[in-house]
């Protein structure tokens, strides 16, 4: 029995070393986990960040292009309306002297 119990307690030591190193192994296991979350999270962070930046720009991207639809039609509306002016003096002036004409004629 005297050689038994000194092997019972070397067991028992390399058991408990055994268990000591896993609890260590767990606890960087678990610091790792806990790190990683945390840059995780702030990876998460920083692209919901960027995402509210990107659709801020967006929706000022979308007003200027509205600003500038609406400046387009304006001056298309503007450009059609002198084009009638020039058409209406054209036809003015074309007329005119066939009014002229018309009437030097029977003198």
């Amino acid at each position: 029995m005297s050689d038994a119990a000194p092997k019972a307690q070397i067991g028992q030591l390399d058991s408990d070393q055994d268990i000591e190193r896993l609890a260590l192994a767990a606890s960087e296991a678990i610091q790792r986990l806990i790190a990683e979350r945390h840059a995780l999270r702030s990876h998460a962070g920083a692209q919901e960040r960027e995402l509210m930046r990107l659709r801020a720009t967006n929706d000022e991207l979308r007003r200027q292009i509205i600003l500038i639809c609406d400046s387009y039609l304006t001056l298309t509306t503007d450009f059609f309306k002198q084009l009638q002016h020039v058409d209406q003096s054209i036809r003015k002036v074309i007329q005119t002297p066939t009014t002229a004409a018309g009437s030097g004629a029977p003198r």
